[in-house]
Formats: structure tokens, sequence, C-alpha cells
């Protein structure tokens, strides 16, 4: 998968599964697509305080099971803390509501001296 394959569908599917997950009330504080560069993927990383109280394990079995509604490939999906260095890293470029579902293009920035290639951003509180 190369860089611009970030495609409509991804996009689309990666805002459905957070739509779902607030309907469902699985909390996500944070959401977006993060161009891995070292591996050359797109990873789709949900941030969820379940992650700090359950594991990420337990929050992954979660979202697996909201899964079917979406279609979505759960292989690109990762689930971490609210409190993951790259999650406090963006949250200083970028805010949303905590129940928004945007669709910010992230591409080519320098926070605090550490470079992003690229990120679709849907949420970040």
């Amino acid at each position: 998968m190369d860089k611009e394959s970030l495609n409509h569908i991804l996009k689309a599917q990666g805002g459905e599964l957070l739509s779902y997950c607030d309907l469902k009330e699985f909390v996500v504080t944070s959401a977006f697509w993060f161009w891995e560069s070292d591996v050359k993927k797109w990873t789709l990383i949900f941030a969820t305080p379940i992650v700090d109280a359950e594991g990420p394990k337990e929050a992954y079995n979660r979202l697996l099971s909201f899964q079917k509604a979406v279609g979505i490939d759960m292989s690109l999906l990762s689930v971490t803390s609210p409190n993951h260095q790259l999650i406090k890293l963006l949250k200083v470029a970028i805010a949303t509501g905590p129940r928004d579902i945007s669709g910010i293009d992230f591409i080519g920035n320098t926070i605090n001296n550490n470079y992003i290639e690229a990120a679709y951003i849907y949420r970040m509180s």
C-alpha cells in the first residue's frame, strides 16, 4: 500500500467505524489514519481509555465486534492509550470536539521537531 492509497473508501470506513463506536458508547478520544513511512502502510489508530483500564486486547476485541457493521479490514486498525506519545504530539497541533468526526488532512508538518509525513484525522480530543 502506498501513501496515496488512502482513498475515499478507507476514509469513509474509518469515519463509519468511529460513528458506530459513538453509537455503542465505546469511548474513542482520538481517531486517525497515520502513514507509517518505515513500513510504508496506513494504520487506523483509535485511542481509547479502555486500553489503560482493561488492556489493548480487550479494546481491540470490542472493536472487532463492530467490524461487521462497517466492513473495514481490521488488520489496518491499531488501538492505543490516549496517553500515547503520538496522540500527545498531534494534540499540540490539532483539536476537535470530543464527539466530532472531522476529515482533516495533516500532511508534511513538523510538531516539536517531529515530522509527521501524513495523517487523516477524524477526532483529536
